[in-house]
């Protein structure tokens, strides 16, 4: 299976954020923030080496959801997709064209989350240096990205698996 030029993207992010931690973490004072409030203001703070759980977590998350999207394609009957019984009425070669659709959503919806988890980490950085005193107040744009593009999926998904069926009509 081909990976999609998503997936690159999102790899490329991943990259940059290790890239963004590296060069960063010898410039941090001791103590940085470890987690910010609802509000945005700074909750606790640990030492400096904290900066690197980010992008470990980031990393993990990355390679399980690639991971279940090559399960997906081998499982496919396993998915909880919508329409998931005309899906599993329609011939291979459309099965197949639902899900490149679905794993380009999924290599989105990584690409976000990295950048979501890079925002965090360059907003730690600033807090850290006394750049800025917490998260910015856009912060809160960000859960609803992340909840425009699982709708949107959802939606999109449904869609294929009907566009898919009419064609096979």
């Amino acid at each position: 299976m081909k990976i999609s030029g998503y997936w690159w993207l999102a790899a490329a992010i991943l990259l940059l954020f290790w890239l963004m931690t590296a060069v960063a973490y010898p410039l941090l004072p001791e103590r940085v923030p470890a987690h910010f409030g609802p509000d945005g203001q700074v909750t606790r703070w640990e030492y400096r080496s904290v900066v690197w759980q980010l992008p470990v977590v980031a990393s993990l998350l990355m390679m399980m959801i690639f991971g279940l999207t090559r399960l997906a394609y081998r499982y496919h009957d396993q998915l909880n997709l919508p329409n998931k019984e005309q899906f599993l009425k329609l011939p291979a070669a459309a099965r197949q064209q639902v899900m490149l659709r679905m794993d380009a959503h999924l290599a989105g919806l990584a690409t976000v989350t990295l950048a979501v988890f890079s925002w965090i980490q360059w907003n730690v950085y600033q807090t850290a240096t006394t750049a800025s005193a917490g998260l910015a107040a856009g912060f809160w744009v960000f859960p609803v990205l992340l909840t425009a593009q699982v709708v949107w999926m959802l939606l999109d998904i449904g869609r294929e698996v009907a566009r898919q069926t009419q064609r096979t009509l």
